[in-house]
């Protein structure tokens, strides 16, 4: 069997970025949310060598459901298979592995953290949406809820601005 990711291209553990320009950014995870994601995640295969009416055919290794999660190329079942060796050793005294993911991995992660998921009895799901949400957007988030906080002490009447229109302001609600 060939790997999906099986070429020149795949950089496992790089941190320099991907093809596109989209940085690496590092996410924390605790021993549980290690073992569901990897729990979630299959590895996706190359079905068949030639070149299909509709290119290569990708597959997994095993069959897709709903508790099965998601296809996963070999990069990242890799980094999210050292996190599993990393937090389940007891040298590590319940450490938090640092796995470095691009944008489009992270949110395929979301994809799988639902927020009632459970591992044990530990909520993974919101604990995992929270911080790659953090990752993703933490930074403009804080921003903008500064920012908004300090437009809030101005006197909107100051601004020529009427009290609603200056008080309904939030920037995710008006994309």
């Amino acid at each position: 069997m060939k790997y999906a990711c099986d070429d020149e291209s795949a950089e496992t553990g790089s941190e320099s970025g991907t093809e596109d320009g989209d940085s690496l950014k590092p996410l924390s995870l605790t021993r549980d949310e290690v073992l569901f994601i990897d729990d979630m995640l299959s590895l996706m295969i190359v079905a068949s060598e030639g070149q299909g009416p509709i290119g290569t055919q990708v597959t997994t290794i095993r069959r897709l459901t709903p508790r099965t999660g998601l296809p996963a190329p070999l990069e990242i079942v890799e980094k999210i298979a050292y996190a599993v060796l990393f937090t389940t050793d007891p040298d590590n005294d319940g450490k938090e592995a640092i796995v470095h993911l691009d944008r489009s991995d992270l949110l395929m992660l979301r994809e799988i953290s639902c927020s009632n998921s459970l591992h044990g009895r530990k909520p993974v799901g919101y604990t995992l949406k929270r911080k790659i949400y953090e990752v993703l957007y933490g930074e403009t988030y804080h921003r903008d809820k500064v920012a908004h906080e300090l437009l809030s002490q101005i006197d909107p009447a100051a601004l020529g601005l009427g009290d609603h229109e200056f008080l309904q302001y939030d920037p995710y609600l008006q994309r």
